[in-house]
């Protein structure tokens, strides 16, 4: 048997009635040893983002000004080998991600299989399954990138900024002193749309549960759940609409400081070049370094807003196995609606 194969089956021998507390103990559990060379390729990502930003300023700085054409010819020829070798090890990358995740869904239904079977005729079981599927997908390929994502992204904007401060540290510092802004209301902007998706699922579930109720109910309790169905209806557009709107002010905030370090940049690189103290190819480096900088920054904040969604569904799967094992011979949908524990 394969190093995967021993490792899924070592997953699904522990018991199926239970799940690890933790998320991210559930990912080492079933994928340690792919997370670690999964981990180790990540590395290698992020390691050669500065790469093509030091050749952009050598084929502007020492080829075009120069007039050297066998000097821009190798350059050019280099910058374009180490584009591919990234776009290789990117694609190898996300591979090894898409079968993390796809082990993981496999993992999960295997286990939901195996702690059905045998244990309930409830004429409900098969809706219960098909919730609990219905957040194992999304679940599954977070699972991928738990690890390599955050570790790319992070790991980007220290070496690209590292570069920066290298080459030209007064552009650097206005480069970052324009960026930092982002610091301050990014994460209370993402915790507040956090807190909101947190209420949208509860509210979500509470749906569901009502809904399941109500084709039990006499005629007059289910007249009363409908209103009660239309109201949470209602809260659920609320709470979405209440999620765009900080969302997209986030967004329009976040492009406007990146315009602003663009110009910040321009502007005080232009000054040095007019005074002798830098040269265009740093310019040009520097436009293009900002670029790595805002889209580790933002693709972090992502990761983080799919955080907290994973931890929620992975709660929300935990607690449907641990009720289930509970309560196999009685109605599984009402333990498996119960609010996750966050």
């Amino acid at each position: 048997m394969s190093d995967i194969g021993k490792e899924h089956a070592r997953g699904l021998k522990e018991d199926n009635s239970s799940l690890p507390e933790n998320l991210y103990q559930f990912v080492v559990q079933i994928s340690a040893r792919r997370q670690i060379l999964l981990s180790l390729v990540s590395v290698v990502v992020f390691a050669m983002s500065f790469v093509p930003l030091e050749l952009q300023r050598r084929i502007v700085n020492m080829a075009i000004e120069t007039g050297a054409f066998n000097h821009l010819v190798l350059l050019c020829s280099a910058y374009l080998a180490v584009v591919m070798l990234q776009v290789c090890t990117k694609f190898l990358m996300n591979i090894m991600r898409g079968r993390i995740s796809e082990d993981a869904m496999r993992n999960i239904r295997l286990r939901v299989r195996a702690l059905i079977k045998d244990k309930s005729s409830d004429e409900n079981a098969g809706q219960t399954v098909s919730l609990v599927s219905s957040e194992v997908e999304p679940l599954g390929g977070f699972i991928g990138e738990s690890i390599s994502s955050p570790l790319v992204q992070a790991g980007s904007l220290i070496t690209v900024l590292s570069y920066l401060t290298w080459v030209e540290p007064l552009m650097a510092i206005v480069g970052v002193f324009l960026f930092l802004p982002q610091f301050l209301f990014v994460p209370p902007m993402q915790r507040a749309i956090n807190e909101r998706a947190k209420e949208r699922i509860e509210t979500l579930r509470d749906v569901g549960e009502l809904v399941v109720d109500s084709s039990e109910s006499e005629d007059s309790q289910a007249e009363k759940e409908s209103r009660n169905f239309s109201d949470l209806i209602d809260l659920v557009f609320k709470q979405r609409l209440s999620i765009f709107r900080i969302k997209f002010a986030m967004k329009l905030l976040i492009n406007l400081l990146n315009h602003l370090a663009t110009v910040g940049v321009l502007f005080i690189g232009g000054w040095l070049v007019l005074e002798g103290q830098a040269e265009v190819g740093t310019i040009v480096a520097f436009l293009s370094g900002l670029q790595l900088i805002g889209d580790p920054g933002r693709m972090l904040v992502a990761f983080f807003r799919q955080l907290t969604d994973a931890r929620v569904r992975y709660a929300l799967i935990r607690d449907f196995f641990a009720e289930f094992s509970r309560k196999n011979n009685s109605n599984p949908v009402s333990g498996f609606l119960t609010k996750a524990k966050t």
